[in-house]
């Protein structure tokens, strides 16, 4: 498993902008050329592939790693791009090493914090801090225009 990490922006569907996805390892392949089946489903069309890859663009597709060490490609990671290097450079980037240590820097912090959260929300509610009814009716009363009441 590498050491090097690496970011894939891609357009993010139905939104604006471009969304970075990191991920341990990168792999390219040509992706097949489709046409239309002529079928359809729930009204969009079947494509088939015709059996020969399409040169002109790349396939990158992003790879993490579980704890055993096995590759899973990452969903996110997947990207189509037109098979020059301005293309690429703009979907994919290398992460330095003195950036990878930042990184992991930050990470861990993330993670001490997210523990801390979890440590101080376990500790308020063992000490029971609650919200009395009364004090909810109180309030929804409030908002339906009348004094207090039961």
């Amino acid at each position: 498993m590498s050491v090097a990490k690496y970011l894939i922006s891609y357009p993010r569907p139905y939104r604006r902008g471009r969304q970075l996805v990191e991920v341990a390892d990168v792999d390219a392949a040509y992706p097949e050329v489709t046409r239309d089946s002529g079928r359809r489903v729930v009204g969009m069309r079947v494509m088939e592939g015709t059996g020969r890859h399409d040169r002109k663009r790349l396939r990158i597709i992003g790879r993490n790693y579980t704890r055993s060490g096995q590759p899973v490609a990452s969903s996110s990671g997947t990207v189509v791009v037109q098979n020059t290097a301005e293309s690429v450079r703009t979907a994919l980037r290398a992460v330095l090493p003195q950036e990878l240590e930042r990184l992991q820097a930050i990470d861990s912090e993330i993670e001490r914090l997210r523990l801390e959260r979890q440590e101080v929300l376990k500790l308020a509610w063992q000490r029971g801090h609650v919200v009395g009814v009364g004090e909810l009716r109180q309030k929804a009363n409030r908002h339906l225009g009348r004094r207090s009441g039961g």
